[in-house]
């Protein structure tokens, strides 16, 4: 609409306008109403292209205006500003470059799953050896109060190793390690496979002993499509 606006005619500019307001009036998206680490935690992209767009299809006098909808659209402005900028005032990207979404969401989660760099950075030392996961997990559940799932796949060990650790229960997770291959998305595929016997009733313990195993039936099965290699 925006691009197009120059060469509409003032009818047609109505009509676009008339027919973006029957379609979002009233309506926001998921999020809004989140913690502020929220909006701040995740990408430059989400927030000004969802945010943004009711925001500015709210204005004072167009048809599609609701006051509502531009007070909680300014407030999830304000909210990304607070989070996602540093104290140099520089947008940044990704929980583990802020100082800010820690403070705010960890706490409330139930599992932290973080990868060696992203556990370094929430620990405050590097993480380079299976010795310093433990003290990374430890470090990370004294500091947020949540469980820790250390992921150690990029970890030069011969087996593919994490380790768990929740105030009480402290175990290693091992598995023999795949040479030669990387497939994309294996984090969020554990995560989300941690998520899924979560959802299923299991206990946090035996669902991350579950979702590890999945993790070994996954990689048995990669498979290739191109020059990429993806998890079965």
């Amino acid at each position: 609409y925006d691009w197009a606006y120059n060469f509409m005619t003032e009818s047609q500019q109505g009509e676009v306008r008339s027919f973006i307001a029957s379609i979002t009036r009233g309506k926001t998206f998921l999020g809004l109403d989140q913690v502020p680490a929220f909006p701040g935690n995740t990408s430059n992209w989400i927030i000004i292209h969802m945010n943004l767009l009711p925001l500015v299809l709210s204005i004072e006098g167009e048809a599609g205006y609701d006051p509502l909808v531009y007070e909680r659209c300014l407030e999830g402005m304000r909210k990304w500003v607070y989070v996602a900028s540093g104290p140099d005032g520089a947008p940044f990207e990704g929980m583990n470059k802020s100082t800010y979404a820690p403070q705010w969401l960890l706490p409330l989660a139930k599992l932290v799953t973080p990868n060696l760099d992203e556990a370094a950075a929430l620990a405050g030392h590097p993480v380079c050896e299976p010795e310093e996961m433990r003290e990374a997990a430890r470090a990370i559940h004294a500091r947020f109060g949540c469980a820790v799932l250390v992921k150690g796949g990029h970890m030069k060990t011969t087996d593919a190793i994490d380790l768990f650790y929740d105030g009480k229960e402290e175990f290693l997770l091992s598995a023999p390690r795949v040479r030669r291959m990387s497939p994309p998305g294996t984090g969020c595929t554990y995560s989300a496979a941690i998520t899924a016997f979560l959802a299923k009733g299991e206990p946090l313990v035996r669902a991350v002993e579950l979702a590890k195993q999945h993790m070994v039936r996954a990689f048995a099965g990669a498979y290739r499509a191109g020059k990429q290699t993806f998890l079965g």
